[in-house]
């Protein structure tokens, strides 16, 4: 998998990037104004290629196109990483098509459509893919040269929170106003009466249950499992519950915290499909974690979080609303990260490292008492 993104990384920035600036003057189209026809908006295709994070945040804009096009038929082009998120409860398209697969990208490049939406922030590839598709509206951040593919083309705030970015653009091509509920969950709640079977399953009678979510696809965003292993240590020397859970790459790090530790802890890390992960979050009193995907399922599904912010914006992507708190230090060289491209670190992820575990527990059990009261 991460081999794929590296490939698709390439490719984006050096070849889609290429095609675009060499055949501008042929791919370019004339920017249009004003509301589109409503009534002529029958078949939607959203673009939306990335990660987990990017995917759940999407859930509202989906929301907002189901609503203001009653009766439209919706299909997303994806990528194999994220698309369980349009599959989960109540599916989120009609039809899911795969950005990295082949035969789904040929067969989505033969169909037509009203109006296509690329949700990407500035990737070159799926805007060319937007382009290359026959439609009549097009709509995409105009972060760059890929603004030229777009009928209309919206501007990027890198300090938006990114579920409004989303939402500005279906402001932009309806006219109409869209917001969230910061305190309410925006992705469907998994069902309590499908309880996720493991051999370690997660035991329903403890009071209270903290998810730890130590992995991250990038370096600079790691707390690290030294740090993780201590936190993990004082929880359950106070009796609580704690499952750790992140993807097969986090396997590693997960069993150092683990190791020759004894309580009620349990090792998820790696063996849950998205669907069963999607469940083991809502059914958690808290999540800590770095800025990964897995903390936006968790705002999603209305799991409480305390997040830890250096490389990446906070102002972006920590969750919003009363149930959740970030720690960040804001150092001077901090957020790092623009477009999802975050530059190694001269000084050893310092944002991230000066952050004590004495300083996440007492923030953790502080919101866990205000969410108790």
């Amino acid at each position: 998998m991460f081999r794929k993104i590296t490939v698709l990384k390439f490719l984006d920035r050096w070849v889609g990037k290429a095609v675009i600036k060499g055949l501008g003057w042929y791919l370019k189209v004339e920017e249009t104004h004003g509301i589109f026809p409503k009534e002529q908006i029958q078949r939607i295709l959203l673009i939306r290629p990335g990660g987990l994070g990017d995917a759940v945040l999407l859930a509202p804009m989906i929301d907002a196109v189901r609503t203001h096009y009653e009766g439209a038929v919706l299909e997303i082009l994806a990528e194999v990483r994220n698309g369980d998120i349009f599959r989960c409860e109540g599916s989120l398209a009609d039809r899911l098509y795969f950005y990295d697969r082949g035969v789904d990208l040929f067969r989505v490049l033969r169909r037509s459509y009203d109006l296509i939406i690329d949700t990407e922030q500035s990737h070159y590839l799926s805007a060319l893919v937007a382009r290359l598709i026959q439609a009549k509206y097009r709509v995409g951040f105009g972060t760059n040269e890929r603004r030229i593919l777009f009928h209309r083309r919206v501007d990027y705030c890198q300090e938006d929170y990114e579920i409004n970015s989303f939402l500005h653009l279906m402001e932009a091509i309806t006219g109409a106003t869209f917001s969230f509920h910061p305190d309410r969950p925006f992705f469907p709640k998994p069902g309590k009466e499908e309880e996720f079977k493991t051999q370690e399953s997660v035991s329903p009678k403890k009071p209270m249950r903290v998810l730890m979510a130590p992995g991250a696809t990038i370096p600079e965003r790691k707390w690290g499992w030294e740090k993780y292993r201590e936190l993990v240590k004082r929880f359950l020397d106070r009796g609580v519950e704690v499952v750790l859970i992140g993807g097969p790459m986090d396997r590693s790090e997960s069993k150092h915290i683990t190791d020759h530790l004894v309580g009620p802890l349990v090792d998820l890390t790696g063996q849950t499909s998205l669907n069963d992960l999607w469940k083991v979050i809502g059914e958690g009193d808290l999540l800590i974690s770095c800025d990964t995907g897995v903390l936006h399922l968790a705002y999603g599904v209305g799991t409480p979080s305390l997040s830890l912010f250096g490389a990446g914006s906070e102002v972006k992507w920590a969750p919003k609303g009363k149930r959740h708190r970030s720690i960040n230090k804001h150092f001077s060289c901090s957020p790092c990260t623009v477009f999802g491209v975050t530059p190694p670190c001269p000084i050893e992820v310092a944002c991230l490292e000066t952050i004590s575990v004495e300083e996440v527990e007492e923030a953790a059990w502080k919101l866990l008492k205000e969410i108790r009261s």
